[in-house]
């Protein structure tokens, strides 16, 4: 990741590397992206909670456990630094009712964060 970083930066190509948390045992350990994302500029985690929930074979689908992970990645990458300065993210779902759902994510997140 440094060295694709350090490439970016040569050519002056300001991309973002998002390394997105896996589905699958033989892929990288989740916990491991993130640590990645946390030591290189211009490289954060994608969390993909869907992929979270089946490497664990169902478990993350509560608030209990979705607070858990964000709470891992607080320490290791600093989200209150993010919120505090008010960055910008993307959330995609995969839902099969990908429109549905996605106006229903978008009333909680007016409810919980504050106007979108």
């Amino acid at each position: 990741m440094q060295t694709i970083v350090k490439i970016f930066r040569a050519e002056n190509n300001k991309v973002w590397i998002r390394l997105e948390t896996t589905g699958k045992i033989s892929q990288f350990r989740n916990i491991e992206l993130i640590k990645i994302s946390s030591g290189i500029d211009n490289v954060l985690p994608c969390v993909d909670f869907a992929h979270i929930h089946t490497r664990s074979n169902g478990k993350f689908n509560s608030y209990d456990e979705f607070k858990f992970i964000l709470e891992n990645i607080e320490r290791i990458i600093l989200l209150k630094v993010l919120k505090e300065f008010k960055v910008k993210g993307v959330v995609i779902s995969e839902s099969p009712n990908i429109e549905k759902d996605a106006i229903l994510m978008k009333k909680f997140m007016r409810i919980y964060m504050g106007k979108i």
